[in-house]
Parts: C-alpha cells; sequence; structure tokens
C-alpha cells in the first residue's frame, strides 16, 4: 500500500509547515496513520540541485513510508513555481526553467497520486511574516506568489492563511477528510 500524500503549498510566510503539523497531528487523533513532512534544507544554494535534493527527499518518504498518510509542505507544483519565478526573474524565455519543468513532470510520473491545497495570504501579511523571520520579502518571492497564484487557478483548494489559525486548520481537516475518503 502506498503513502497518501496531503501537500500544502504556497509562498513563503503562508504557514505551510505550522498547518502541515497540526494537520498530521489532527488526522493522527482520529486514527490515522499521519505523519508531516519536511524537506530538510539542501547543502547548496543552487536551485536545479536543489529540486533534485528535494526531489529526492520525497521518493525516500513515500518509499519508507508506506500506507501512512503523509501531510508535506511543499511537493512536486513547488519545483515548477520555483521555476517558472526563476524564469521571470531572471528574464529567460518561459520554456527554459533549468529543467525544472521537466523534473516537475517526472515526479508526477513517479511519486504517488497527491491531493493539494494553496495557502496564501495578501501580499502585505506575507511582507511582515517575511520580515519578521529576517527574511525580507524580494523580487523571487513575488513572482513565486504569481506562480501559486496561477497554480491554484486550476481548480486547488484555496485556505487564507491571514484569517485566525483555529478557523483554517479546521477547514483543513475537512478538506483532509474529503481527500482521504
Amino acid at each position: 500500500m502506498t503513502a497518501r500524500i496531503l501537500v500544502l503549498e504556497g509562498p513563503d510566510g503562508c504557514g505551510k509547515s505550522t498547518h502541515a503539523d497540526r494537520l498530521a497531528a489532527a488526522l493522527r487523533a482520529e486514527g490515522h496513520d499521519a505523519r508531516a513532512f519536511h524537506h530538510a534544507k539542501p547543502a547548496t544554494a543552487d536551485a536545479v540541485a536543489a529540486a533534485l535534493d528535494y526531489a529526492r527527499q520525497r521518493q525516500e518518504m513515500v518509499c519508507n513510508q508506506p500506507g501512512a498518510v503523509i501531510v508535506a509542505d511543499r511537493w512536486t507544483p513547488s519545483t515548477w513555481c520555483t521555476g517558472s519565478a526563476m524564469s521571470a526573474v531572471l528574464k529567460l524565455d518561459h520554456r527554459n526553467l533549468f529543467g525544472l519543468t521537466d523534473l516537475a513532470h517526472a515526479e508526477a510520473r513517479w511519486l504517488p497520486r497527491c491531493d493539494g491545497a494553496l495557502l496564501w495570504a495578501p501580499d502585505p501579511v506575507l511582507d511582515a511574516r517575511l520580515k519578521a523571520r529576517g527574511t525580507p520579502a524580494n523580487e523571487m518571492d513575488r513572482k513565486l506568489r504569481e506562480a501559486y497564484a496561477w497554480w491554484a487557478g486550476t481548480s486547488v483548494p484555496r485556505f487564507d492563511t491571514s484569517r485566525p489559525a483555529d478557523l483554517v486548520a479546521a477547514e483543513l481537516l475537512a478538506w483532509a477528510r474529503g481527500a482521504l475518503r
């Protein structure tokens, strides 16, 4: 039995890690073998090498957690969105996304099906959260937000994390229950 994957996608500062942990705990409380999955930071700043490392981590996690419900903060759509944002920031032809688009397509073929949701918040909220972390928003952050907004326009459920965290957590739990049916 393969793992079931629930993915929380979104730009930096939207609450992916926080909500992945909360959702996994709520699912465990309901009797699921649920775990939050957070990518380890890659040892390189090179975006392509980092994306390959993240893909390796995802594959290992799926192989090592058969039958579990995995709540991941980022998955294949992040690879695509990162490539798209990098292309925009560096003013590249949209077909030249450093191979990240190809990697995202390859992962979609060999990773189990996943259900994804977009976490988002208005730009001023995200900017304030990033500033509080000591990493003020830059052009790449803004382009990533645009890429995620486009991805979410493909009928992915969206959750506004600028609202009270308990409300967002309850909505995410309802979404997860539906996805796991």
